[in-house]
């Protein structure tokens, strides 16, 4: 997908944020290193963050407070609230036959999820994300960063 393809279908596939939550689009962050693949939602409160990764061939999906005082790091990563709350997801990963349309898919399947598992993140509760860091810590400590 080209750049105004992959900010299409992100709209269309999390157009449910904009729906049953309020939230509307905004722009990406700033930053040295903002990959404008990535479509931006908020509702003041919550942000939600759809990035396109690995050259086309998958999906991101970051979550954030707007209070900085409840962020421990900057964003969390949807794939840690899964695997709290969904162990069995098996997200859709790229064949070495697919094409960059594969996206389309990824991000089909992380709306779906977000939708079902992320209910009280997309409303402004955020009593999860202290176990979204302890993930990262973990993380960081298996890699020695």
């Amino acid at each position: 997908m080209d750049l105004n393809q992959f900010h299409d279908y992100a709209r269309q596939a999390f157009q449910f944020l904009v729906e049953a939550y309020g939230y509307s689009e905004v722009p990406l962050p700033k930053g040295k290193f903002v990959n404008k693949y990535m479509v931006c939602f908020s509702n003041g409160v919550t942000w939600v963050g759809v990035e396109g990764i690995h050259w086309g061939f998958g999906i991101d999906v970051r979550l954030a407070s707007h209070d900085p005082g409840l962020m421990q790091y900057p964003t969390y990563c949807l794939d840690d609230l899964l695997a709290l709350r969904d162990p069995g997801f098996i997200p859709i990963a790229a064949k070495p036959t697919d094409t960059q349309d594969i996206q389309k898919s990824q991000m089909d399947q992380y709306a779906d999820a977000l939708r079902r598992h992320a209910d009280d993140v997309l409303r402004g509760d955020f009593s999860v994300f202290p176990q979204l860091a302890e993930a990262i810590n973990r993380r960081r400590q298996e890699y020695n960063v």
